[in-house]
Parts: C-alpha cells; sequence; structure tokens
C-alpha cells in the first residue's frame, strides 16, 4: 500500500508540472515472478520512475519502453519471458522461469478515465475499488486488431458504485460482453480476490485482469509508551494507517507519533467513537502497561468487529483480565477468547521494542492475508495463488 500512496503522491505533483507520465501495470504472470498481477510503477518523460514491478531487474527496460509510450501517446504491451535458460546468459539475466505480462499506458490530466484517480478514491474513502483491464486478444487476425484498438481498455469501478469507462472500451463491440466484465468486476469486488479472466468475442478471446484495489490496513494503537513508537514508525513505512490512543492523555504524545495519521487523547472510559469504521482491514493491539486501563479496553474493543486484536503481556495476565471481566458478569464467547492474540506476535524470539514491533506486524499481515506465518522454505505449494486462467477464470491475490 505505501507503492500506492508514493505512486499517487508523485503523480499529483507532476500533473502540476503538465510533465507527460506513463503508468506500467503488471497484468497477468505465467510461473514464477516477483511480483503479482496488479502491481504498478509510474514513469515521467525525464526516465525517473516511483514503483516497482520486479526486484529490480526489469524497471530499466520498461522505463525505456515507457518513453516511447509517452511520445507516442499510445500503450504498449511488453512481455518478458524468462522461462527459457539463454535468458540468464543472452536475456535480461532473471532467471525467475517465468512470463510477465507489462501494459504500459499514457496518463495524464485529461486522461477520461485515469486509473490513479480510483487509486486515489480508495485510499481517500478507505473502501475497496476494482479496475478490468483489456491487455490481450488472441487467436485470429481480427482478434489481435481488436486488441490494438482496445489495448489498456479500462474499466473503473469506483468506491461509491461510480463507473467510469475509457474511450476504447465500445471497442469491446456489444453490450453483452460489456455486462459480463463489470458482472465479473463486482463478483471480484464482493469476494475481495482480484482475478483474471479469458471471454470470447465475435472476432476471438480477449484477456482482462479483475483487480481489486483494497485499502491500507488501519492500525489502532492502544498505548502510547515507547514501545509503541517502533510499532507506529513500522506500520508508515508499510503504508499503513495509524492511529494512536494515549490513555494517558499526555499532549507531548501528538509531537512523539507525529509520524501517525490520527492521535487521540483519552482515558480507557471515555475513548470517543472511532473516526473510521473498523472493517475487514482494520487491526488493534492493546499496549498500556497498565491493568486497568487494559481491562477497560479489553471490555470495550472486544466487542468491536476488529480483523486483528492484540494484547500485550503474557498468557497469565490474559487469563487473569478474561477472568475478572467475566466476573463482572461481561458474556464472552469462547470464539472471542480464541480471537484475542495474546500473547502478541509471532514467535521470531523478539526481545528489543523494534522486534517486537517486526512480531506483531508480521501476525497482523499473517491474520489478515489468512497465511500461516510460518517459514516459505517448509512451504510445498507455490508461494502465490497461480493467475493463469484455468477454465477460464483463476483468482489471484
Amino acid at each position: 500500500m505505501k507503492e500506492i500512496h508514493d505512486i499517487i503522491n508523485a503523480y499529483q505533483s507532476i500533473a502540476l508540472t503538465r510533465r507527460p507520465v506513463a503508468l506500467a501495470t503488471l497484468v497477468k504472470v505465467e510461473g514464477s515472478a516477483y511480483r503479482r498481477p496488479g502491481a504498478r510503477m509510474l514513469i515521467t518523460d525525464q526516465e525517473s520512475w516511483v514503483g516497482a514491478l520486479s526486484g529490480g531487474c526489469l524497471e530499466a527496460d520498461i522505463c525505456d519502453r515507457a518513453q516511447q509510450v509517452i511520445q507516442t501517446n499510445k500503450p504498449a504491451l511488453a512481455i518478458y519471458d524468462t522461462t527459457h535458460e539463454d535468458d540468464i546468459v543472452w536475456g535480461l539475466g532473471l532467471g525467475c522461469q517465468g512470463i510477465a505480462y507489462v501494459l504500459i499506458e499514457p496518463i495524464s490530466q485529461a486522461t477520461h478515465c485515469n486509473p490513479i484517480s480510483l487509486l486515489a478514491s480508495c485510499v481517500k474513502q478507505r473502501k475497496a475499488g476494482g479496475i478490468a483491464i483489456l491487455f490481450r486478444s488472441h487467436k485470429s487476425p481480427s482478434a489481435k486488431a481488436l486488441a490494438r484498438e482496445s489495448l489498456g481498455s479500462l474499466l473503473l469501478h469506483y468506491p461509491d458504485k461510480a463507473l467510469c469507462y475509457s474511450e476504447s472500451w465500445p471497442q469491446l463491440e456489444t453490450e453483452t460482453i460489456r455486462g459480463e466484465i463489470l458482472s465479473d468486476l463486482q463478483a471480484a469486488l464482493l469476494n475481495n480476490q482480484s482475478a483474471h479472466k479469458t471471454y470470447a468475442t465475435q472476432k476471438g478471446e480477449i484477456e482482462v485482469l479483475l483487480q481489486v484495489v483494497r485499502p491500507a490496513i488501519s492500525l489502532s494503537i492502544f498505548g502510547a509508551g515507547h514501545d509503541a513508537v517502533p510499532l507506529a514508525v513500522i506500520a508508515k513505512q508499510l503504508g499503513w494507517s495509524v492511529t494512536v490512543i494515549d490513555t494517558q492523555a499526555r499532549p507531548s504524545s501528538r509531537k512523539r507519533f507525529a509520524i501517525a495519521d490520527e492521535v487521540c487523547l483519552a482515558t480507557a472510559a471515555t475513548l470517543p467513537p472511532s473516526s473510521h469504521a473498523i472493517d475487514s482491514r482494520s487491526a488493534a493491539v492493546i499496549m498500556t502497561h497498565n491493568y486497568h486501563a487494559d481491562l477497560a479496553l479489553l471490555k470495550s474493543q472486544l466487542f468491536e468487529p476488529w480483523s486483528y486484536l492484540g494484547l500485550l503481556g503474557p498468557k497469565s495476565r490474559r487469563n487473569r483480565l478474561i477472568i475478572e471481566l467475566q466476573s463482572q458478569g461481561l458474556a464472552i464467547k469462547p470464539d472471542q477468547i480464541e480471537k484475542l492474540n495474546s500473547p502478541v506476535g509471532l514467535d521470531i524470539g523478539a526481545e528489543t521494542p523494534e522486534e517486537i514491533a517486526l512480531s506483531i506486524l508480521s501476525e497482523i499481515q499473517a491474520v489478515l492475508t489468512n497465511k500461516p506465518g510460518r517459514s516459505l522454505k517448509h512451504k510445498i505449494t507455490a508461494i502465490h495463488t497461480p493467475s493463469t486462467p484455468v477454465s477460464g477464470y483463476t483468482l489471484a491475490t
């Protein structure tokens, strides 16, 4: 998500100078690749860029290709095939054993259907949006002609459900095909899963990336001790939205946590309503180092729909807090206790505040992406879900 923020900020700065830019999007991957479909980079006419589509091996070539796109004002599809052994010696030297499809399109303030405007809306509204990108046609000369006419055609589905079709979108010949793509994009949004699908038209097959643009993870930190500082700092480096709640209501916390998006000064018993809705991308960590403050916070936050709720401290302290809440007549269900991550964080041998912050943030990332948080060397299957279409439709994360 930090990358999206960087691209939005860079584009807004460049737009003031009216310099032409291009947006490169990884639209499809076959085999192994460093990034997944939907990754982007913004390139200027001065050959500088923000974002990345690989571990550093493709960016220079993409930047070179983007200059022609900027000059001609026409999109282009670049295909990087690293499946052959000769590539290591004669090609780009990747040795990744994969094929990456990169769409490079010109972008300006005058662009009717601007994907960066959708990214900005998703960030500002903290809601998911969707982008359908037509990037390839094949199997017949007429299909290839369709690709030239409609390459980079976009359908933007804004968080408020407003739709925007690029000017080349009508080349998709029938309302039926357009309706199918919109329906599939809405299904991807509903399932919170990006997808890649092939559609049959009268001229041949077309390939479309259906991307779900998710809002940043929102992290609420209850407690403003010295160990909360690296937690907030690293979370912001990840591009997360960070709110710090100082239950001691110390004005100095506003300066200490200047990096946070919001600093709230309130006691555990007088918390104001959250400034944004708690959703599937919301996480919270209780770390006040004060038993009674943690008790009051747990009493209120245990029943909120956090996708992740962590509590700092050992199991014995957690159990004591739960027992005391139950003795007060609070009906706590077993699944609510199971949902509470305490002791908080992954077991990585963390001791210092920075290491503990890394442990906590790693666990949040794992929980919110439904991953086990184990070493990848023990994973038998591929690291990522394959994005190559199977029976016309394959989910890709």
